[in-house]
């Protein structure tokens, strides 16, 4: 049996100013809700024009998989403002298991991929923060020093509920809550810090061949990832067509 689809059931879409909350998504004249019942509402042109175009794209019947922003503001608006402290816990724990500081101790060509494509993620967090996490060889978690995750609490306090719904997404694709960050203050591009993300991945796919189920499923994370990047990018006010570049 095929999955059930609602149907379309607008016509015009459109963008306009509410209040003093910013700007609302419009549906034939009507304000979009979100799947709690609050009006669709984000903080900038930018990213109201990306939600609108989504919902613009829908054919007959709706297809969520094609309104990842639209998903991610409704997050920002139903759940973000209501688990804020839960959210932001659990971000700063991955200071403990971050990625980036968990290291192969071989073979040596693993060791400097990472080193080359990891490192200056530090360096930056280094001079951002004031902090540089501490990296051990394996998988076991890390111990960081107490005041890294009280600067990296403080840091993420200062974010809005939209800002913290990108983090969340971005962080939980990567694994890493640097690389996270790097992607909110643009410190590479988000396809460059996503290829960060899979050093590990595509050494070993250039060794054991590639795996269509794990290459498609990479695929739609990526995608995911680079949803998020530009949904960031849309609510500082900058231009996101050049993210997936």
């Amino acid at each position: 049996m095929s999955e059930w689809r609602p149907k379309r059931f607008w016509q015009d879409v459109s963008v306009a100013p509410c209040h003093h909350d910013g700007l609302a998504i419009m549906l034939d004249g009507r304000a979009a809700r979100t799947p709690n019942g609050a009006r669709l509402v984000v903080p900038t042109r930018q990213l109201a024009d990306l939600i609108a175009d989504e919902w613009r794209s829908q054919s007959a019947l709706i297809d969520p998989r094609l309104m990842p922003k639209t998903r991610l503001a409704s997050e920002a608006i139903d759940t973000t403002p209501v688990l804020r402290r839960e959210v932001i816990a659990g971000l700063v724990d991955y200071a403990d298991s971050d990625l980036l500081c968990h290291r192969a101790y071989e073979p040596a060509d693993l060791v400097d991929r990472q080193r080359v494509a990891w490192d200056p993620i530090l360096d930056w967090c280094e001079i951002m923060f004031g902090i540089r996490p501490q990296c051990r060889d394996g998988v076991m978690p890390i111990r960081q020093q107490r005041a890294i995750a009280m600067t990296l609490r403080t840091h993420l306090e200062a974010f809005g509920d939209h800002h913290l719904a990108a983090l969340r997404q971005l962080v939980t694709l990567t694994g890493s809550l640097l690389l996270g960050l790097a992607a909110i203050h643009r410190v590479d591009s988000a396809n460059g810090l996503w290829c960060r993300s899979r050093v590990d991945e595509t050494w070993q796919r250039e060794r054991w061949g590639h795996d269509q189920e794990m290459d498609k499923v990479e695929r739609e994370q990526r995608e995911l990832f680079l949803d998020a990047a530009e949904f960031a990018m849309a609510l500082d006010g900058q231009q996101a067509d050049k993210v997936r570049a």
